[in-house]
């Protein structure tokens, strides 16, 4: 699996120097998920941020005993960014759809280049901000 290429690809991500991606890249773990294995759960911690490089990743919460999906993403598609800006638990759970390929970058490796560098920090809040504008649209 060309990790750098998925990488690249992220839109968050897209406009990352070499060097950027270079430095994230050595704090990245690859992971496998079955079909059914939760990811994380609504309420807990947030400690990283995954990125699909293959599968699908169900995003939803439950609310008085029903699941309600809120989306499903595919490849190159990422999810629990909040948890690296947000001191707040999980707002959602997310569950692999079917065997999925995964990056985790765990919040203190990304918040460590983050905090490095503010050109950086400036391309991820923008791109964290869009996704939460399009969330909140779809939503009302």
């Amino acid at each position: 699996m060309d990790i750098l290429l998925h990488i690249k690809e992220i839109l968050a991500l897209s406009d990352f120097t070499e060097e950027e991606q270079n430095q994230l890249l050595q704090n990245i773990i690859q992971k496998d998920a079955v079909a059914g294995e939760i990811i994380f759960r609504e309420g807990d911690v947030g400690d990283a941020l995954y990125v699909i490089v293959s599968g699908k990743v169900s995003i939803f919460v439950t609310q008085g005993g029903n699941t309600i999906e809120l989306a499903t993403l595919a490849e190159k598609s990422f999810f629990g960014e909040m948890a690296l800006v947000s001191e707040q638990p999980r707002s959602a759970s997310a569950v692999a759809v079917e065997q999925t390929k995964l990056i985790e970058i765990k919040k203190e490796h990304f918040m460590a280049l983050f905090n490095k560098d503010s050109s950086m920090a400036s391309k991820i809040s923008n791109e964290f901000l869009k996704r939460f504008n399009e969330n909140l649209r779809k939503n009302i």
